[in-house]
């Protein structure tokens, strides 16, 4: 990841060199590179992007603000056809259901706005981005229908 975006690199570094100043002599031998990986790599991966807001319909770029956790959303997984749908109101970050959601059904949200994409792209976006190969529902019948078996590089697909 931080290969692709550098900046990521940077601030972790600057992260480390922090800690490394300021932990008392006790805590040190904690401050391993897995540690720090782990640590990362789990707020990378429940963090939810912060956009600036652009009225509907317009073909502005929308500004990255930065990212924030939310505990309770980091229990929500992908699917490709989630039940949850996710959206800024104000400073809030609001999970509303989009279908019926039956007792010890799992709640999902769509990760990167890739429901429309075909299934390839998608599942290379996921693999890129969150590290794993999609296995909802959705992706599970379209790579039966479709019988794909194996995946085109990278590079055809962006």
């Amino acid at each position: 990841k931080t290969s692709r975006f550098p900046v990521l690199l940077r601030s972790q570094g600057l992260i480390y060199q922090f800690l490394r100043i300021v932990l008392p002599d006790y805590l040190q031998p904690f401050l391993t590179t897995d540690s720090l990986r782990m640590i990362f790599g789990r707020e990378y991966g429940n963090s939810f992007g912060i956009w600036q807001l652009v009225d509907e319909g317009s073909n502005e770029n929308k500004e990255f603000l930065g990212y924030c956790l939310f505990p309770e959303a980091s229990f929500f997984n992908h699917s490709c056809s989630p039940n949850l749908k996710k959206f800024r109101k104000g400073n809030r970050m609001i999970f509303q259901t989009t279908k019926d959601i039956e007792t010890g059904q799992q709640m999902c949200i769509d990760y990167f706005h890739i429901l429309d994409e075909p299934l390839l792209v998608r599942q290379q976006t996921l693999s890129k981005n969150w590290f794993f190969d999609c296995a909802c529902d959705r992706c599970s019948k379209e790579l039966k229908t479709e019988n794909c078996q194996v995946k085109p590089p990278l590079e055809q697909i962006y």
